[in-house]
């Protein structure tokens, strides 16, 4: 146990015995409050421990003592970790110590909290018809995608479902953008690299909607395309928001050239 806690990443690991008594301490203790190993072993828990921390710790440690193992996560100091108590006993099972262990996960926490509310942006803007998917399994030609992306293009959302040719999406694209998209859909796919393009495509209505293509091709060990994920966004609105814009600039920027 004492080679394990001079050895534990992000976190503290400690053994305290029956009287509350640091035996042993290894890894970062919680907080900042300047407490080291020198500081901790050989000293009585609750009068070395900043009250918060003695709060979150030392029920861990007397149900350890009864001989209980408890797991759970708290807050102390701002920071969020993980904790772990349990007995340690004799070879006649005797408790005669316990162990406690503590992880900082805050960075993990806010990286999945970040996560989750990117995935319910991204579901509720789906859901809106604001945002489809699409992934195109390059060497079967097989372009699968959702209802949402595929109305956008004015393809059976069915079929797309299961998978179409790239040229049914292509084809509904405006002719005047239509020659650019592909260029930089072959040069994406040739580098194995990312796409990024604004063009116009003709709906399931018979209109056109302006939108913002992104998405990055996959290739395996040897360099062949595999696969080509992305995401569509419509951004009309703010495609006509640029051209009422410039509509009213112009004048002015005519007479600035007088």
């Amino acid at each position: 146990l004492e080679t394990i806690a001079e050895h534990f990443p992000n976190g503290a690991l400690a053994i305290v015995d029956r009287d509350l008594t640091y035996l042993t301490f290894g890894g970062t203790p919680e907080g900042g409050w300047g407490l080291s190993r020198d500081d901790l072993e050989g000293a009585y828990l609750p009068a070395v421990l900043p009250d918060d921390l003695a709060e979150t710790v030392i029920p861990g440690y007397e149900a350890a003592l009864a001989g209980e193992e408890t797991h759970f996560e708290d807050t102390v100091d701002g920071r969020h970790y993980q904790f772990h108590f349990g007995p340690v006993r004799d070879d006649e099972g005797a408790v005669f110590a316990a162990v406690g262990m503590s992880q900082d996960v805050t960075e993990q926490r806010r990286r999945q909290r970040e996560l989750r509310e990117a995935k319910t942006q991204l579901e509720t803007a789906t859901e809106a018809g604001a945002v489809g998917t699409w992934e195109w399994h390059v060497q079967r030609d097989e372009f699968v995608t959702g209802p949402s992306f595929a109305r956008t293009f004015g393809v059976d959302p069915d079929a797309a479902r299961d998978g179409v040719s790239i040229q049914q999406f292509i084809s509904s694209i405006h002719p005047e953008d239509r020659e650019r998209v592909e260029e930089r859909i072959e040069e994406a796919v040739a580098a194995c690299g990312d796409f990024e393009e604004e063009y116009r495509v003709r709906n399931a209505d018979g209109e056109y909607r302006w939108v913002l293509a992104k998405g990055s091709v996959e290739c395996d060990a040897t360099g062949d395309p595999v696969s080509f994920p992305g995401t569509v966004t419509d951004i009309t609105e703010r495609k006509e928001y640029e051209r009422e814009l410039e509509r009213r600039i112009r004048p002015q920027r005519a007479v600035t050239d007088l």
